[in-house]
């Protein structure tokens, strides 16, 4: 359970760090739900500003299936590079995942089966 919840901090860090470095978002919100099946992350990045082009980028990046074998060695990695192949770990590691942008707004929910 321990590297679970080790996972599931890395995720969060991941994914603020691509917001707050790569998009100078400001203010954020995290909520993490623990359930019987898994976790559900959820973020809410108010008042930024992301491109099209930047936003297809982040849809590309997350689309990568979960894939459990390479996740027991690679997450440990997180937090070691500072580009966007992070966030093909945080997909990988991840068994849904839900992305809105409206008005400024972005939401994006995880989820992480056990």
């Amino acid at each position: 359970m321990k590297h679970e919840i080790k996972k599931i901090t890395k995720i969060v860090d991941e994914i603020l760090t691509y917001f707050m470095y790569a998009h100078d978002a400001r203010n954020a919100q995290v909520q993490v739900h623990e359930h019987a099946d898994g976790f559900d992350v959820s973020f809410l990045i108010s008042d930024i500003t992301i491109s099209a082009e930047d936003l297809e980028a982040l849809e590309g990046n997350l689309g990568i299936n979960r894939n459990p074998e390479l996740e027991d060695y690679y997450w440990q990695l997180a937090g070691e590079m500072e580009d966007s192949s992070e966030l093909s770990l945080v997909a990988m590691m991840t068994d849904l995942i839900e992305l809105t942008y409206e008005s400024g707004d972005m939401k994006l929910v995880l989820r992480r089966r056990r």
